[in-house]
């Protein structure tokens, strides 16, 4: 175990919480629907950028997934799948389409705004080595070295928004960039259909900023993990917190265990705000392991299995008419059946890609009905807050795209 490297896809956690590694090596992790999806996603992105072929071209076409193959079919809502042999085919749709237009118009918006295509071409699925414990594979990797930079660009496909100023994915694999092309600066952009930034939102950072976050957040963090590995008592190496969610291996840790013997929930009103901080992160882990709960039970009954006391049961979800239901609707109301509105900003982005800068000027698009939640800040986002248009260790630049 002890040569086993760290992955920049999992950063956030592991250098929140060093013995993550450890415990997530015991788990027995099935693939999710999603996670195949993705990986069919991010073939179809490569396949574009090394053949120059649109994605909606290939609408209608199976692609084949050979590894990893969920035995649950039913968690496929609205995608056409087939399997057979240790394989899975997912038919290529329009809206799998338009998650990977997305990420080629950003791609090509960078190109605008540099001036110039990479050095090279995009580089797609790239094997990064940043020291000798972390390294992955960037969806995307761009050298412009007129302006000495790397450009990196991750392809999220889910429906969690990802902060592209928060996520230490991107930026190790940025750094790790660096060391190969001796780069000077690094631009990060994420791209995210259904996260609300379906073009792309990037950051640009000096290497120096990026090697002093590295030095400070990442390196100790890393020989953490890696003592962890060695460690007789895993327990040291734990913590419980915001990162505790989606966690797979919350089900079996010591620490998590412990603080949910621990935990004493306390009168709301009477909170300080250092408390009230500190309950908003356990709370996530509570919640969380509530989720892995919840999918286990219902894992259990699909397959036969009687839990005691409950029952499973659809959500409501929208209604919608049948065509038949159109028809008869159009029969009685006439006209009145229908009602003209005018389009959504995401579906000007969709069906009009070339007037998409109408919806980022805030001049005619505003967000509404947005319920307010608190949102935790990383170290860094904290450090840009407090010193924000300083010149500082871990200070975020933004200078374009």
């Amino acid at each position: 175990m002890p040569g086993r490297v760290l992955s920049p896809s999992a950063s956030s956690r592991w250098i929140a919480c060093p013995g993550f590694p450890v415990l997530a090596d015991l788990v027995d992790r099935p693939t999710s629907a999603a996670a195949v999806i993705g990986t069919a996603l991010h073939k179809i992105l490569e396949h574009c950028l090394t053949t120059g072929q649109e994605p909606f071209e290939l609408i209608g076409s199976e692609i084949e997934i050979a590894k990893d193959i969920p035995a649950d079919l039913s968690s496929f809502t609205g995608v056409t799948v087939r399997a057979g042999d240790g394989k899975i085919w997912i038919t290529f749709d329009t809206d799998q389409a338009l998650h990977v237009d997305s990420a080629l118009r950003a791609l090509h918006e960078v190109e605008e705004a540099i001036g110039c295509p990479p050095d090279g071409g995009w580089r797609p699925e790239t094997r990064l080595v940043l020291d000798e414990h972390i390294a992955g594979t960037a969806d995307v990797l761009g050298w412009f070295p007129a302006i000495e930079r790397v450009v990196v660009l991750d392809m999220k496909t889910g429906r969690n928004a990802v902060d592209v100023e928060e996520t230490p994915q991107l930026r190790l694999y940025a750094l790790a960039a660096a060391k190969v092309f001796e780069a000077k600066e690094a631009q990060i952009v994420v791209s995210q259909r259904q996260g609300g930034h379906r073009r792309g939102r990037g950051l640009v950072f000096s290497i120096d900023e990026l090697r002093a976050w590295y030095d400070i957040e990442v390196r100790p963090a890393a020989m953490r993990a890696v003592e962890a590995r060695a460690a007789n008592d895993i327990e040291p190496y734990l913590s419980v917190g915001a990162h505790c969610r989606y966690c797979p291996a919350i089900a079996i840790c010591p620490a998590y265990r412990r603080f949910a013997m621990e935990f004493e929930p306390k009168p709301v009103k009477s909170l300080s705000p250092e408390e009230l901080s500190e309950l908003l992160d356990k709370a996530t882990a509570i919640e969380e392991y509530r989720n892995l709960l919840v999918a286990e039970a219902v894992g259990r009954m699909r397959s036969g299995a009687e839990i005691p006391h409950y029952t499973l049961v659809n959500r409501r979800g929208t209604r919608h008419w049948t065509k038949a239901g159109e028809n008869k609707l159009v029969e009685v109301l006439g006209e009145q059946a229908y009602r003209r509105v005018i389009l959504t900003p995401s579906q000007v982005e969709d069906s009009y890609p070339e007037h998409a800068v109408l919806t980022r000027d805030t001049d005619y698009v505003t967000y509404c009905n947005s319920s307010a939640y608190p949102k935790r800040l990383s170290e860094q986002a904290k450090e840009v807050k407090v010193r924000k248009g300083a010149e500082g260790l871990l200070q975020s630049i933004r200078k374009g795209s």
